[in-house]
């Protein structure tokens, strides 16, 4: 990796070596009793995409949630990937090539959707971030919103570079549910609501509701026109980035943050009470736990040649906080409370 502190540029020059890829008749002939013993969690970038989704399937059935670094779209094989996974990483510059594949997964691909906000919303997100939650809204219905049963529901998290990171979750879905409304112009008519509350003990980040309405024209009869509308409620929960930054280089950050996100997740996933007191939902201390750690780790990463010189190892983590609640509140404080 060259860097050049001049303009703050990076160059990566790859040698993938004799290694070659691992196919699918690998992953068949490997001893999977073996390769997932004592496993939690399978975590794929998604590369070597036919080995990827069988290992992931094979989680599945095994009951071991499935994480995604969905770096590029990489095919229909990486959809096999996509319907098993429970975490879906993402940079926001690639979420609207994941938008336009919705129809890959059962879902429709909806018009742009016409987004209104609260009173609250002005003092805290400009329009560019409203239309950002809007579109990772917009994803989470794509990812989520399919016709098949057997789909594990994801919590979608994007990271933004220098404006912070945002994880979103389906809170509430009504599908099909009729009302005789007249005649909707067009056949589809896509609408959001975005309202903001900041979150409570939290100076570094907000939450953000977004109420999606998705109206469809069909007809019952000759006589009258009927739609039909499905209702979905989205939490989102932004955070900022690390105060002062002392940007190096970028290399690795997005697997640093990835990384950072996945430990606390185990870690509540092993045991809620892991995260007491950050507020009064324990899956909400989760996810706040695991944004604002993650914001950290990477923040911490940039500040170093290469992917790995600059991680804070544990003795580094013991420092800022000696249990979750202590470590919380000093990264907080380390953390913008504005992330426009």
């Amino acid at each position: 990796v060259i860097v050049s502190t001049n303009d703050n540029t990076r160059t990566c020059f790859h040698t993938p070596g004799s290694c070659g890829q691992i196919s699918s008749d690998d992953v068949r002939a490997a001893d999977l009793e073996e390769v997932f013993r004592n496993a939690v969690l399978l975590h794929s970038d998604t590369r070597h995409t036919g080995a990827a989704a069988l290992l992931a399937k094979e989680a599945h059935t095994r009951g071991i949630p499935v994480s995604i670094d969905a770096e590029r779209y990489r095919g229909d094989k990486m959809e096999d990937i996509i319907k098993v996974s429970s975490l879906f990483f993402v940079n926001e510059k690639e979420v609207g090539n994941y938008l336009s594949t919705s129809d890959r997964r059962g879902v429709e691909s909806l018009p742009a959707p016409v987004v209104s906000t609260s009173d609250s919303v002005g003092a805290v997100l400009n329009q560019e971030e409203v239309t950002c939650c809007a579109r990772s809204a917009a994803l989470a219905y794509a990812l989520n919103g399919r016709k098949q049963q057997d789909v594990t529901m994801k919590e979608v998290i994007v990271t933004r570079g220098e404006n912070g990171s945002q994880h979103v979750s389906v809170e509430r879905m009504r599908l099909h549910d009729k009302h005789n409304k007249g005649f909707v112009p067009g056949n589809v008519k896509h609408e959001m609501l975005v309202t903001s509350d900041r979150v409570q003990n939290s100076a570094a980040s907000d939450c953000v509701s977004i109420a999606q309405s998705i109206w469809r024209r069909y007809a019952e009869s000759r006589q009258e026109e009927t739609c039909m509308r499905n209702e979905v409620t989205y939490a989102l929960r932004r955070v900022g980035v690390m105060k002062d930054c002392d940007v190096v280089d970028t290399t690795g950050a997005g697997d640093v943050f990835i990384a950072g996100y996945l430990l606390c997740w185990i870690v509540g996933k092993v045991d809620q009470n892991n995260f007491p007191c950050i507020c009064d939902n324990s899956k909400e201390s989760i996810k706040l736990f695991c944004l604002h750690f993650a914001t950290w780790v990477a923040g911490k990463k940039l500040s170093g040649v290469g992917a790995r010189r600059a991680v804070p190892q544990s003795g580094e983590v013991d420092k800022v906080g000696e249990d979750v609640v202590s470590l919380f509140e000093s990264i907080k404080l380390m953390i913008t409370r504005d992330v426009r």
